[in-house]
């Protein structure tokens, strides 16, 4: 796995806090994936600027408009999946908090089912009953 120290590297530091707030991470159709999407171009353009000299080659900026109550507004978005994916997750992962450090394990292990966040009331009652 990739370390790259944090310390002494605004850039990497940049990514990991935007990334931090704004990032998605999974397995999808049997590969890694990792998303940022947001209304600020010039941030999504910083971002492919960080992401393309890590991996080699700056990732496509893909813009779409959203509607929003009052306007519509263009959404930009980077998408990388597979190894890149793979070297931005390495890379991140120490630095990540806890609930997005096992977003990315998971992803990186592999792992895409859904976590199942609902309660069967039925199930949680009888829990109680004496047979």
């Amino acid at each position: 796995m990739k370390r790259i120290p944090m310390h002494g590297n605004p850039d990497i530091a940049w990514l990991v806090g935007i990334l931090e707030g704004e990032g998605t991470f999974g397995y999808y159709a049997r590969t890694q994936r990792m998303r940022i999407n947001m209304v600020d171009g010039d941030v999504i353009g910083r971002v492919a600027d960080i992401v393309g000299h890590i991996i080699g080659a700056r990732p496509p900026i893909h813009m779409a408009q959203r509607e929003n109550k009052s306007n519509r507004q263009e959404q930009y978005s980077v998408t990388l999946s597979g190894g890149s994916a793979r070297t931005i997750m390495e890379i991140i992962v120490p630095y990540m908090s806890e609930r997005r450090r096992q977003q990315i394990w998971r992803s990186l292990n592999r792992y895409n089912e859904p976590i199942d966040n609902t309660i069967n009331l039925v199930k949680l009652l009888r829990i109680g009953e004496v047979a």
